[in-house]
């Protein structure tokens, strides 16, 4: 680090920023993102200094995980339990170092009645040029997520799914499957959610519909299939998996892994029957083979 010191010319220590001004930070990083209205409430802009400190590095991490949760929930807004919730959350795997833990953030009535109130004002007023009030419309917070990148938005969900929090990841994944250009990748990793989850009709379900989706190309439809035999597999449902084995492989070029699995596979009645079958025609072949061999000998 000696080297590393010496190669600095200037250095600053930059404040943590007091609450007024963490409220106005969060603001300002919206604003400059293109939202015209306000997100956050209140109150969870207050919670958000309590729990970062006004440090700006841990305000935007805990901003940007509370925007995947909303995202998730489908919220209109950011209030102070989906911000607390995805603190608690990052906090508990020790990915997001906060000045003060989640847990010990208590809410007083009085802090959410306020907070009900500040939502309901939560509208945008437009002024036409004769001063005449138009209408306000009721901010939609999946209108702010539509405009966002939805490579980071999928990145934040696989994440959350990475890290255990399924029931997230799922709801964001859902959003994101109505964008027809991501509808097959999130069905994928929806399916694999719920059946990380134990849910696992549902999640063949998802793998199904991925599969088949319209937008799907050749090689996404063959992976979303390779992964849906493996959890065929998982659930001992070893004849359906073995057939979608077997037409994955089909081919000069052998898929990944499913040779060796097919390999593995238990045999179930239907498929001792084939072999039986198969194993019959060919020993009745081998005996007419040697009949004939033999008639041929004794002519």
């Amino acid at each position: 680090m000696v080297q590393f010191a010496q190669r600095i010319g200037v250095e600053y220590v930059l404040e943590s920023l007091s609450e007024d001004e963490t409220m106005a930070y969060m603001d300002h990083r919206l604003q400059v993102a293109g939202r015209q209205s306000r997100l956050f409430t209140t109150l969870a802009s207050r919670v958000a200094f309590r729990l970062t400190g006004g440090i700006p590095r841990l305000i935007n991490q805990l901003c940007d995980h509370a925007l995947v949760y909303g995202y998730a929930e489908q919220a209109e807004t950011i209030t102070a339990h989906v911000l607390l919730a995805a603190a608690t959350a990052r906090a508990k795997h020790g990915v997001l170092p906060l000045v003060v833990s989640p847990e010990d953030v208590e809410l007083s009535e009085h802090e959410l009645a306020a907070e009900r109130i500040d939502i309901n004002t939560f509208t945008v007023a437009s002024v036409s040029a004769e001063g005449k009030a138009i209408h306000p419309v009721q901010v939609q917070y999946s209108e702010t997520i539509t405009v966002q990148d939805p490579s980071s938005v999928y990145r934040k969900a696989v994440a959350l799914k990475e890290s255990g929090e399924y029931t997230n990841a799922i709801g964001v994944f859902n959003r994101l499957a109505t964008e027809d250009s991501w509808a097959v990748k999130a069905l994928a990793q929806k399916g694999l959610c719920l059946k990380a989850v134990g849910k696992y009709d549902d999640a063949l379900r998802a793998m199904q519909e991925a599969s088949i989706h319209r937008s799907a190309t050749e090689d996404e439809s063959r992976e979303v299939r390779y992964l849906l035999a493996r959890t065929l597999e998982s659930q001992k449902r070893y004849g359906e998996a073995r057939e979608l084995y077997v037409a994955l492989n089909q081919g000069q070029t052998k898929y990944r892994d499913v040779s060796a699995r097919l390999e593995r596979l238990p045999r179930t009645g239907q498929d001792l029957e084939r072999a039986r079958a198969k194993q019959g025609t060919r020993l009745a072949a081998f005996w007419r083979g040697c009949e004939q061999f033999l008639r041929g000998a004794h002519r």
